[in-house]
């Protein structure tokens, strides 16, 4: 149970932490855990240490449906690689803000038609930020398209209309398409 303050008392070292920051968890009932990070870290330690074949198994188990997804869906777990790599580079050098999902790029790939912007390439597709990020550009709707890993790397640090300035206008419309559906979408009424 929550104090008035957001703390909350632990059931196994009985200390009162931050409820946000220690015993938030995600698929119980109330949202939080019945014991801080701390000992839930040191109660798996010791059951790692007292069942060493199940914990193996359990990685074992782990390791085969991550091995099955990559076989069954590539391109998914290719795409998701992406974008988390892209919202790391985002936190390095940026506050969290404009951060796509999974979704949102299927999204993207659908406007572009799962081609290259550039080239019109249909392999080895990637997310390209039409400011660069070194430039002050961010993991936005409006500032990704998808670019084949050659172009990509061709363009570098260049802006869409510094690398391709005959096709910038229609690029970036597309884009800015994209996220004025997507703020349409969150305005519906559900």
């Amino acid at each position: 149970m929550l104090s008035a303050d957001g703390k909350k008392t632990c059931t196994r070292c009985g200390q009162s932490k931050p409820a946000a920051s220690e015993f938030a968890r995600s698929g119980r009932g109330d949202g939080y855990a019945a014991r801080c990070k701390r000992c839930r870290r040191q109660a798996y330690r010791e059951w790692r240490a007292a069942n060493p074949a199940e914990w193996k198994a359990s990685l074992q188990r782990c390791q085969e449906a991550r091995r099955r997804q990559r076989e069954s869906d590539p391109q998914r777990v290719a795409d998701i690689g992406r974008l988390s790599r892209a919202r790391r580079v985002d936190r390095k050098g940026a506050p969290k803000v404009g951060l796509m999902t999974l979704w949102q790029w299927l999204e993207v790939r659908q406007a572009f038609g799962d081609r290259c912007c550039y080239c019109g390439a249909k392999e080895g597709l990637s997310l390209d930020h039409l400011t660069p990020i070194s430039r002050g550009g961010r993991t936005t709707l409006g500032n990704v398209a998808v670019a084949c890993r050659r172009c990509n790397s061709r363009k570098h640090k260049l802006s869409v209309e510094e690398f391709c300035p005959g096709q910038a206008g229609e690029i970036r419309r597309r884009a800015w398409l994209v996220e004025e559906r997507e703020k349409v979408a969150l305005r519906a009424p559900r």
